[in-house]
Order: C-alpha cells, then structure tokens, then sequence
C-alpha cells in the first residue's frame, strides 16, 4: 500500500496542484486562462486568477472543478478537497467522458431499460419456457 501524501494545506497550493493535474505537459502547469477555458465559457481567466488570493471561492466553481477533475481523470478532487483539503490527495485515474445534456423526454433509467430489454434476459425468458 502506497504511503499516503500529506495534502496541500492551503487552498493556494490545492489550485497549483490542480493546475499542474489538468495540464497536457508533464513538466508545465497549465495558466489562470488555460484553466478557465478549460472550465467553459463562464469562467474568465481573472475569475481563477483570484481565486489563488483567496481562502475559499464559490461553490459554483468547486462543482466545475470537480467535474472537470473527473473529465480529466483525476480521482480524489472532491469539493470537500478543494474547500479544506480533506480526503485523499488527487492522483491520475481513468478519464470519464464530458457530460452532454440530456433532453427533457430521455432519461437514463428509459434508456437502460430499453437496452436492457433488448438482450440477454429477453433471450433466457423465450429459451426457458
């Protein structure tokens, strides 16, 4: 079992991390902008830039980092993480695919069940009788 790293303390130091996480470069964080852009176009890069002189920032923005962490294949960035540095520290996991927004009429559990019904099972239920 790997040794369990201390996480950063300040909030500062969790946002350099994440920058440095998020970036395609290995030896090269991404900017203030490239993180923003990252984010979507509700994000401007003086937005994040304040970010790292404050103690805490909106919840609205810890939800995206957290998504976008996910997106990005981190595992371990949760919101609890970035307010104060609780949890485990972030490290490199499988990428999940961006979220696309669903339409009103479509739901997942419809769409599951659709699947569903169209394998194996329905196959077992004729054989079986």
């Amino acid at each position: 079992m790997p040794p369990v790293k201390r996480s950063p303390a300040t909030f500062t130091e969790r946002l350099e991390l994440l920058l440095k996480f998020l970036s395609p470069w290995r030896e090269k964080s991404l900017t203030y902008g490239e993180l923003a852009e990252k984010m979507g176009p509700d994000w401007t890069e003086e937005a994040v830039k304040s970010w790292a002189k404050r103690e805490e920032f909106a919840a609205a923005a810890r939800e995206r980092l957290v998504e976008l962490a996910l997106e990005e294949g981190l595992e371990g960035v949760t919101g609890a993480w970035l307010r104060d540095g609780t949890g485990v520290q972030p490290h490199k996991g499988v990428a999940l695919p961006p979220r696309k927004p669903q339409d009103e009429g479509s739901g997942l559990r419809g769409a599951s069940v659709g699947a569903h019904d169209r394998g194996c099972c329905i196959a077992a239920l004729g054989a079986g009788g």
